[in-house]
């Protein structure tokens, strides 16, 4: 089975965009300690930088800046950047396990 692991960074900050991230993976190839980064040590994530990168089947992103936040509002910036992410993958993937 295919996985894509979906999550975002930057809603807690002032100023600057809200990322996403979309990572596809086969089921086979999950990667030990990858669960929410903020809660894993700095070495660590670096660490599961180069794991995710080597193991994964693609990886893309999703990025709305400041300004289009400031117009919509930070829930639906978060959204549309994952939106973005999701539909620039060339793979299809059976599930989506979205944060949050």
């Amino acid at each position: 089975m295919i996985l894509c692991g979906i999550d975002e960074a930057g809603r807690g900050a002032l100023a600057g965009p809200v990322v996403a991230a979309a990572v596809v993976l086969n089921e086979n190839d999950l990667i030990k300690d990858s669960n929410d980064s903020k809660l894993v040590k700095e070495s660590i994530r670096e660490r599961l930088y180069d794991d995710i990168f080597a193991s994964a089947i693609e990886v893309k992103t999703g990025i709305i800046w400041n300004g289009d936040i400031d117009s919509i509002n930070i829930l639906k910036a978060t959204m549309r950047a994952m939106q973005y992410s999701i539909y620039t993958l060339q793979s299809k993937p059976d599930k989506y396990l979205v944060d949050g």
